[in-house]
């Protein structure tokens, strides 16, 4: 899914590490809060060990879903930079917001926003990040409106950068443009 980012950093000599939820393409196991947040801490501990590459020298880039469990690992490791690529507050207003969209007839067929489990609770956890972040946001994105992908950057207490992409849906690292702008967005505050 992130080929087009992984390939604009790989042109310009950066190293790129991305990885399946557990349960998906090629990872072994089932999702759940806790293992999303496990699978991102061993990718960082997997460079520091394997390849001596301190957290220091690591960004974590995470998009919606993975943008929410960026920001519960930034709380433990320091890392470079995080990017948070159109990443909602947490799954409970993300899906209440999604649930607008979805005709009344099949609504009732949802499950109950109080019996969600996973909670992805950035909102809490944004004071606690110690990295610098840079948010994304895609001005044509229908399933995460600006204002509410904008309550992380006023919580966020570390140094903060906000790259809005014009043009852009919510699966914007899917379109080679846009995965380049996010990158320009990205080597324009570390180099």
């Amino acid at each position: 899914e992130g080929k087009y980012l992984m390939n604009s950093f790989a042109q310009r000599g950066f190293g790129f590490l991305g990885w399946s939820y557990p349960g998906y393409e090629y990872s072994e196991g089932y999702p759940s809060e806790q293992r999303l947040y496990d699978g991102l801490r061993a990718m960082s501990d997997h460079l520091v060990s394997t390849h001596d590459i301190q957290p220091s020298n690591q960004i974590a880039i995470g998009h919606s879903l993975g943008g929410l469990v960026t920001v519960d690992v930034a709380t433990k490791i320091p890392f470079r930079l995080i990017v948070l690529v159109v990443t909602p507050p947490n799954t409970l207003d993300y899906y209440e917001h999604l649930l607008k969209s979805v005709p009344s007839l099949i609504r009732w067929m949802c499950i109950p926003k109080e019996k969600i489990i996973q909670r992805f609770d950035a909102l809490s956890k944004m004071p606690f990040v110690k990295a610098p972040v840079l948010f994304i946001y895609a001005d044509k994105d229908e399933e995460l409106p600006l204002d509410m992908a904008r309550k992380l950057f006023s919580l966020s207490r570390t140094p903060n950068y906000e790259q809005l992409i014009n043009g852009a849906g919510h699966d914007l690292e899917m379109v080679p443009r846009f995965a380049e702008e996010i990158c320009k967005a990205v080597c324009g505050l570390i180099i």
